[in-house]
């Protein structure tokens, strides 16, 4: 093993987990009580799978995706889905109404929508980055659904130091201090993020959250 190598597998091992702390608990109250034989589609799904009876949906042919499609134009016929998962996507396409419009077709009549999209995160393409929204922003979205909540996904620590994670190594430009520092950060930041789990019941935490969510029914 090269020198270079050596070097990339110590950065990897080193390397600090997300500052993002997930507080909502939709999905999973939302998978459990539909059962696993609901059909179920997360749009733009990456990389994950949430469970072997949800439908895999993205832009990209990731192993996990199970069908190839623009989330502008959904390939699925009218009223199928009981539910869509929309993580961290909506975001990345150029017209959300649209997207939005699609979701709510492709949903059976009293199907859910859960939404979660950023408010304060850095910019982050994938390939694109096009918008935020805060709560209000959020409810006009989606005003075609009855909404039954939205609140905080990841709060407003996890936005502070994410965005310090970003911000500090951009003063410094020798490259291993840089390295150095969004380490120290991001370790740091994971055990702050924590605090979100207090700071979550604050009725003004929503105004420096880092993403919220939409969760409502056709």
């Amino acid at each position: 093993m090269n020198g270079t190598s050596m070097l990339d597998k110590f950065k990897k091992m080193i390397a600090p987990p997300s500052v993002n702390l997930n507080l909502s608990k939709h999905i999973p109250a939302l998978l459990a009580e539909l059962g696993p034989q609901a059909k179920v589609l997360e749009l733009g799904c990456g990389k994950r799978r949430r469970a072997e009876h949800i439908t895999n949906a993205d832009l990209v042919p990731y192993p996990e995706v199970d069908v190839v499609t623009d989330a502008h134009n959904i390939a699925f016929k009218k009223g199928y889905f009981d539910a869509v998962i929309v993580d961290a996507m909506l975001e990345h396409v150029s017209d959300p109404q649209a997207v939005v419009q699609q979701i709510h077709d492709i949903l059976k009549p009293g199907g859910y929508i859960y939404c979660e999209i950023p408010f304060l995160q850095m910019y982050h393409p994938a390939p694109r980055d096009f918008q935020r929204y805060t709560i209000e922003g959020i409810d006009r979205l989606f005003a075609a659904f009855h909404k039954i909540d939205t609140g905080v996904a990841v709060g407003p620590t996890s936005a502070i130091c994410g965005m310090l994670q970003g911000y500090v190594p951009m003063l410094i430009n020798i490259p291993i201090i840089r390295t150095m520092l969004y380490y120290m950060i991001g370790w740091t930041g994971f055990l702050l993020r924590y605090l979100d789990l207090l700071l979550v019941r604050n009725k003004n935490s929503h105004i420096l959250a880092s993403s919220l969510y939409y969760f409502g029914k056709k």
